[in-house]
């Protein structure tokens, strides 16, 4: 079954339990929803069209005991990577302990 795990403004298409999901912005354009996902490809985060399958457009909903972060599907050497920002720009990276990895 698919479950939002956290309270946000997406439509999340993303499982609780360690599975991976994709992650879709609640806009519509002319009344219809946007088919836009949020993907990352190397370091880089951005909206696209959703794609059934698309190992760039799969995070993983972790717990950190206080907030969530979002661990990015991916694969090769940025498998794994996180979702985080410094504040001007969003992109992916390795598991830190910053405050900029999680996510209310």
């Amino acid at each position: 079954m698919w479950a939002s795990c956290w309270s946000h403004k997406v439509s999340v298409h993303a499982r609780c339990d360690g599975s991976a999901g994709t992650f879709r912005p609640d806009d519509h354009v002319n009344g219809h929803p946007s088919n836009m996902c949020l993907t990352s490809y190397n370091t880089l985060v951005y909206l696209e069209t959703c794609q059934d399958g698309n190992w760039w457009q799969q995070w993983e909903e972790i717990w950190t005991g206080n907030a969530w972060k979002l661990q990015h599907r991916g694969d090769g050497w940025v498998k794994g990577f996180f979702l985080d920002s410094d504040g001007s720009r969003t992109y992916t990276e390795p598991g830190n302990d910053g405050r900029n990895q999680v996510w209310h």
